[in-house]
């Protein structure tokens, strides 16, 4: 038998909806319900039906956009793509259960560190408080021998200075030997010191040998030391030094009388004063004034025979300035000074 065709459904009027009373059935709906019909579909057994729709609002009057309202904005410049994200342990955002719908997830951005702050850090992490004294105390020992140092060598430098400006036109040089011992030479005739030279009292000077070298190989090993060349600048004042001739001695000569007559005999190059001092001075008869003022002429031109050679003098010049400064030194009643010029003068000439 065919299926009925149902009437059909009167014209509903807008926001107006109607609903058809459900079929009886075994389980009978609640009372005052109804179900939307749905042309083609078989009913549900039971549907509750939805909240009554308002009423739709009528439409606005039309009103005219204003004067460049439809202009869009420049888009906003598009920020820089972000890094590749962290995993999961590393987002920041709410606790777990709390999320909130439609918020982005918060990303934190990788930070490179700081190569040396990284380092100093991790210095001070592994240098414990005792070695960190340690090196502090280190660095003050350091500095302060260091000044140790450098006051040293000023002292020297002014002693030094002390010598070279009685003659300046020579090469000198003061040490410090590792015994403690202070040494001042010269490189003229293998360090002999002419005479008037004083040097500090605290000081020594070589003993007579011939040697080979310059300056320095005349000092020797020294812990500390200061040198002054020829024609360089001695700087004046400073505090004074107490100089002495006394230093400047030698191992005694036996018989230094007859020593320094028989070198004067016939010695090419000495006035003829020379001898008859000698034997005076040996004697101990005296010296006139006129003879030592003659004496003094004829030492100042053995010095600047010397001197004009220098750095490489006339060996015989030195040994004519060397008898004329013991015989010298006699006729001024100074021994000592007087065995010194003649020691060397021995030991230089053999």
């Amino acid at each position: 038998m065919p299926t009925p065709t149902p009437p059909p459904l009167p014209p509903v009027e807008p926001g107006h909806v109607e609903y058809a009373a459900a079929p009886p059935g075994p389980a009978a709906p609640a009372e005052n319900s109804y179900q939307p019909v749905v042309l083609g579909q078989a009913p549900p057994a039971a549907v509750v039906p939805p909240a009554p729709m308002a009423p739709t609002p009528p439409p606005a009057p039309a009103v005219l956009p204003t004067y460049g309202s439809d202009l869009r904005p420049a888009a906003p410049a598009l920020p820089p793509p972000l890094p590749p994200a962290l995993p999961a342990a590393a987002a920041v955002g709410p606790a777990a259960g709390h999320g909130l719908i439609n918020q982005p997830a918060v990303v934190r951005q990788p930070v490179t560190p700081n190569p040396l702050a990284a380092t100093a850090a991790q210095a001070q992490t592994q240098v414990p408080a005792p070695t960190a004294a340690a090196f502090a105390v280190a660095t003050g020992a350091t500095i302060g021998a260091l000044g140790e140092e450098q006051a040293a060598t000023e002292h020297l430098r002014r002693l030094l200075n002390a010598v070279a400006r009685q003659q300046p036109l020579l090469a000198w040089a003061i040490g410090e030997h590792p015994d403690g011992s202070t040494v001042v030479v010269t490189d003229l005739a293998s360090g002999w010191l002419p005479p008037g030279i004083e040097i500090p009292a605290t000081a020594s000077v070589l003993d007579p040998r011939p040697r080979r070298g310059g300056i320095e190989e005349l000092l020797g090993a020294a812990v500390r030391a200061v040198t002054h060349l020829p024609g360089q600048h001695i700087r004046q004042g400073g505090e004074p030094v107490n100089l002495s001739t006394r230093p400047v001695s030698a191992p005694p000569i036996d018989d230094l009388g007859w020593q320094l007559g028989s070198a004067t005999q016939w010695r090419d190059g000495l006035p003829r004063l020379a001898h008859t001092l000698a034997r005076a001075v040996a004697a101990g008869t005296g010296v006139l004034d006129s003879e030592m003022a003659l004496l003094r002429e004829h030492l100042g031109a053995a010095a600047a025979a010397v001197l004009a050679g220098y750095p490489h003098p006339d060996p015989a010049a030195v040994g004519n300035w060397q008898l004329l400064a013991c015989i010298g030194a006699l006729a001024a009643g100074r021994a000592r000074a007087a065995n010194y010029h003649l020691a060397w003068f021995l030991a230089l000439n053999p």
